[in-house]
């Protein structure tokens, strides 16, 4: 089975564990590829689409590994039970953080009536956020105090992703949290503190991104408002011309 560049990292990302659950699992690739390379010996494929679980199902029995893959139709982690390892991908990350709060999200609303929603024996969380995300970060860290304890960012078919490693370290008492400020939640400490060469490409191609746009507001006259606007952008270029910097300095 071939994969993208990112469904690949995402596997690579899973520490060994007894269960995990694949919530948003589309056809099925990422538990398939668990179980047959010894990262999991038991995986729940979960999808709030009856289309995608269809086709996870016959994905996985073609694989030959139904005996170790259950298949849900679940909205989110309603209609599961919490293994050790959950992996979320491919979606943004205000619906991220829904799911892990057990928020419903589908169109059926469901409910999981008389269920205990908690995440206590999650150990592990992958997470993969489209976009924002800055929300799941905060949301790990001031909300479940999962301590964020690996970050990666990937390129695939020319989009930047980040995948995003928390660990459940418990109660928050007595443990300081490195994230200090808004970049750190913006960029990602782990990723601002590390060598990543993709991250490191991400931030010249954001640098370029914010030159664009701050050479195309200065060209033209323009209201207070629109004043006001570029220099909000000008002020985040600056931040990230500063990160760009101490991780130049850092790698000397």
């Amino acid at each position: 089975m071939i994969l993208s560049e990112r469904l690949e990292k995402i596997i690579e990302t899973v520490p060994d564990c007894e269960t995990a659950a694949d919530v948003g699992c589309d056809h099925g690739y990422v538990p398939i590829e668990l179980i047959k390379r010894g990262k999991a010996l038991h995986v729940t494929a979960a999808d709030v689409n009856p289309g995608p679980l269809k086709a996870a199902r016959e994905n996985i029995s073609a694989a030959g590994v139904s005996d170790r893959i259950d298949t849900a139709l679940s909205d989110g982690l309603l209609s599961i039970d919490i293994p050790e390892c959950i992996i979320i991908s491919g979606m943004g990350g205000r619906l991220m953080r829904d799911i892990l709060s057990f928020t419903p999200t589908g169109s059926k609303r469901e409910t999981g009536a008389g269920k205990e929603f908690s995440l206590s024996k999650c150990r592990y969380l992958i997470l993969s956020p489209q976009s924002e995300p800055d929300t799941v970060r905060r949301f790990l860290i001031e909300e479940i105090n999962f301590e964020i304890t690996e970050e990666k960012m990937v390129r695939d078919d020319g989009k930047f992703y980040v995948i995003i490693k928390a660990e459940n370290k418990g109660s928050s008492e007595n443990r300081l949290s490195p994230y200090k400020n808004e970049a750190d939640f913006k960029y990602g400490k782990r990723l601002m503190e590390g060598r990543d060469e993709v991250f490191s490409e991400y931030l010249s191609a954001l640098a370029g991104k914010y030159e664009g746009i701050i050479s195309e507001m200065e060209k033209h006259p323009s209201s207070e408002r629109a004043m006001a606007e570029l220099s909000r952008i000008k002020r985040e270029y600056d931040e990230l011309q500063a990160i760009r910097r101490d991780r130049e300095r850092k790698s000397l």
